[in-house]
């Protein structure tokens, strides 16, 4: 059996689904770690998620540590075009520029990234981000379904975490879980190769068995 044990997250400033295996067990851990709605205690909220984590690594003998990257909103920062229709520039094409996500929310998942990141050091073990799209490509088949867009596009995917997570006889609370189960099988698959062999040949059946994100 291999000395490796990984831990992969996939967070959100309100609660983080995670799953702790060693490759080729069928034997994981899952669940999901709660935060308030971030306000005004947030430094108490970050502490709270240090101490989870801490905890975590400590309990499970942690030796790799992963998170799923985070990726802001399409439009972020983008410049568009308009004409006022009253003021001095009356008429005039102007530029201004989009934020189309909450910046509250890409502070605080900056400050989960940065707890990641201290509890990785003091406990001296690798961590590393997973690109979401990598990790759906490899658990689920596909990283996107064809004649969705936006939102729905999003919830197609999660779904189909959700029930990769069933065909492996796992039954996770929500879609946090279900991809931090997706981005614990996609880390475990770079640290060992007999575990990748075995992922490769999953994923060849899921994706012989799905048709635009659904079973034939």
């Amino acid at each position: 059996m291999s000395n490796i044990v990984a831990m992969a997250i996939d967070q959100s400033p309100n609660h983080t689904g995670w799953a702790i295996g060693k490759p080729m067990d069928p034997k994981i851990l899952f669940g999901k770690f709660p935060l308030p709605p971030w306000g005004d205690d947030e430094p108490a909220r970050v502490y709270a998620y240090k101490l989870w984590l801490d905890g975590m690594l400590d309990r499970h003998g942690v030796t790799h540590l992963f998170y799923e990257r985070p990726v802001p909103a399409a439009g972020l920062g983008k410049a568009v075009t308009y004409v006022p229709t009253r003021g001095a520039n009356a008429g005039k094409v102007r530029a201004r520029v989009v934020n189309q996500k909450d910046p509250n929310i890409t502070d605080n998942q900056a400050s989960v990234k940065t707890i990641i990141w201290l509890c990785a050091a003091e406990h001296r073990i690798p961590v590393n981000p997973i690109d979401v799209n990598h990790m759906r490509l490899h658990f689920i088949g596909r990283s996107s379904v064809p004649g969705l867009q936006g939102e729905a596009h999003t919830n197609e995917l999660k779904s189909l975490a959700m029930k990769a997570c069933a065909q492996a006889m796992l039954l996770p609370e929500d879609h946090n879980v279900a991809e931090a189960i997706g981005h614990l099988d996609f880390a475990l698959s770079t640290l060992d190769r007999g575990h990748a062999r075995k992922s490769l040949l999953r994923m060849e059946r899921k994706i012989n068995d799905l048709t635009y994100g659904r079973e034939a």
